[in-house]
């Protein structure tokens, strides 16, 4: 019978100073062929234990027990048993991992075994974890799905005779016969790096990082439902925290931890000691700051359409569910970007209150492509906490 004991006391004997170090190179190499000996793959069983630690850790923690995750006979499953959506899971790892960096492999895509749900890869201090969350899709998700399976259904199929009209805008709009094509061509990434950036300099080329489905070789498609109007998740505000006793206060010392939420901030006017009262509103129920807009000013519009724009980012088709009907833009160049957003008009912000804990900003724009559309950049906690803080940015008619 192999035991823990008995492979220590292998790799230990085989060691010439009679040491185990993982950290050794040299060490570890003579552990694998211990292991290999033994059919035991060692790669394999450090991500097993670091899946398993990063479940556990996951399952006890706060946000775990109020999303009903439990454990799954697959050692590498999460039940999601609430069906939260992908990016609420992104900010769960985010919060209890420090943002890592994350991939998100979608169903079948090596390495990831499952053929219905997504599994999520990053670095833990155990190693890394790769969990896949089973149990149910959000409705956005279902509706990538169903489109990807329709693609995938009529990949060979001359265009002409296609009667889905979605499908056959589609391929026209992305200039692609689909009788060239095979099921395998058309694939699920599922928007597989969640690291998407901001700047102040203007968009950049983002299609393998946004894209939902790729049509191989480097057809790139972001897939939204009628109610997918988030844009971007993510971006802690370093500077904002709690103290011993529970209120929101400003920590200087962590002001450049982020710089483009602290360019943001500067840019926009955002007071921070405001926030840091709305949210103390809150907590304490004073009332401080009122529940209503004011408009900021002073703002570089240009500077602040950069920002939005860099948000969509370019090298992909941008997909979405209106009215019934596929509305495609191909974005696929910064100024197919610069175009979806348009003019910024006016700013107005709403610092969080007794009322809520959200600070929210509007920023009214004029598209030629998309009319009058407001963008809301949301400052909240997404974990049902106070703090810390992190930006949301959504569209909103």
């Amino acid at each position: 019978m192999v035991t823990i004991d008995s492979i220590l006391l292998e790799w230990s004997y085989r060691c010439s100073d009679g040491v185990v170090d993982l950290n050794n190179p040299k060490k570890k190499a003579i552990l694998e062929q211990v292991l290999s000996e033994l059919g035991i793959d060692l790669n394999e069983a450090l991500n097993s234990k670091a899946t398993s630690l990063a479940i556990d850790n996951i399952i006890n923690s706060e946000l775990g027990r109020k999303y009903n995750f439990k454990k799954q006979s697959d050692k590498y499953r999460l039940g999601n048993l609430d069906k939260i959506t992908k990016d609420q899971f992104v900010d769960i790892i985010n919060s209890l991992y420090n943002n890592p960096s994350i991939k998100i492999y979608g169903p079948k895509d090596s390495p990831n075994t499952s053929s219905k749900y997504s599994m999520f890869e990053f670095e833990t201090p155990n190693g890394v974890a790769n969990i896949i969350l089973s149990g149910g899709a959000n409705e956005g998700e279902k509706y990538e799905q169903n489109f990807l399976g329709l693609l995938k259904s009529l990949a060979g199929t001359p265009l002409e005779d296609i009667d889905n009209e979605d499908v056959k805008k589609l391929f026209q709009s992305v200039n692609i016969d689909p009788s060239t094509l095979t099921a395998d061509d058309i694939v699920f990434a599922g928007a597989s790096d969640t690291k998407r950036p901001l700047s102040f300099e203007g968009p950049k080329d983002i299609g393998k990082i946004i894209a939902d489905i790729i049509i191989k070789p480097d057809t790139y498609l972001s897939i939204k439902n009628k109610d997918g109007s988030g844009i971007y998740n993510g971006g802690i505000v370093p500077f904002i925290t709690m103290d011993k006793e529970g209120n929101a206060v400003y920590d200087a010392s962590k002001l450049n931890n982020n710089p483009i939420i602290k360019e943001l901030f500067d840019d926009l006017n955002i007071d921070s000691e405001k926030i840091i009262v709305g949210i103390n509103d809150y907590i304490n129920d004073t009332n401080n700051n009122s529940n209503t807009y004011e408009t900021l000013s002073n703002i570089d519009t240009n500077k602040l359409k950069n920002f939005l724009s860099s948000a969509y980012g370019y090298g992909y088709y941008y997909i979405r569910e209106k009215d019934k009907k596929l509305f495609i833009y191909p974005i696929l160049t910064a100024e197919d970007a610069y175009k979806l957003v348009g003019d910024v008009k006016d700013v107005r912000i709403k610092y969080a209150n007794n009322e809520t804990k959200t600070t929210t900003i509007k920023i009214g724009t004029e598209s030629e492509i998309l009319g009058s559309l407001d963008y809301i950049i949301e400052i909240r906690n997404t974990q049902g906490k106070i703090l810390p803080l992190s930006l949301k940015i959504k569209s909103s008619k």
